[in-house]
């Protein structure tokens, strides 16, 4: 009697057609998540946003307690909007308010009190918003109790607030205050 060893050959690996239906549920699971990262950087961006207005209004603010008059301008009798690096567009500009809060402006910051922490680069460009645009910022310059901010075409009256900032991300109808309430 004779033996012969059958020899049996065993898969090993994947077919190539398990190796596609891995892929293509990678790729499922990895386009569903793309609006959720999209949401998610927006609603960052956003945010950011509300926390710089947020300082740059707060700062304003301890400017006025400490010297007793708003930042980079003379008292006035109407509200103005601070928008923008230079003059323009019937705005004034927003580095006149910025910049009297910056250490080592002596002239409009003579006591060379910190009221803000500046990104890099702000002299050259302005303070921009995260959507790369300006910053609109407005004081209650008449001390009337209420401040008036025009933004482009949009009026917004922001009571109880002695300064506000407002942002416009592009393309989009949302506008992002620093003040919650009306």
């Amino acid at each position: 009697m004779e033996f012969k060893a059958k020899i049996t050959y065993g898969r090993y690996g994947f077919t190539l057609l398990e190796m596609l239906v891995v892929i293509a549920i990678i790729g499922l699971l990895t386009g569903m998540l793309f609006p959720a990262v999209a949401a998610a950087k927006k609603a960052a961006k956003k945010r950011k946003a509300i926390s710089e207005g947020m300082n740059i209004a707060h700062a304003a603010k301890a400017y006025k307690t400490v010297y007793g008059k708003w930042p980079g301008q003379v008292q006035d009798a109407v509200d103005k909007t601070y928008y923008g690096f230079g003059a323009g567009g019937g705005y004034f500009n927003q580095t006149n308010v910025i910049g009297a809060m910056v250490v080592g402006n002596t002239y409009h910051n003579p006591r060379d009190k910190v009221f803000l922490d500046l990104p890099v680069g702000w002299q050259t460009n302005g303070w921009r918003d995260p959507w790369n645009e300006h910053y609109y910022i407005a004081m209650d310059e008449n001390e009337d109790g209420f401040v008036t901010i025009s933004v482009d075409s949009k009026t917004y009256v922001a009571t109880g607030e002695s300064a506000v900032v407002v942002s416009h991300p592009p393309n989009s109808t949302i506008w992002v205050k620093s003040w919650t309430h009306q």
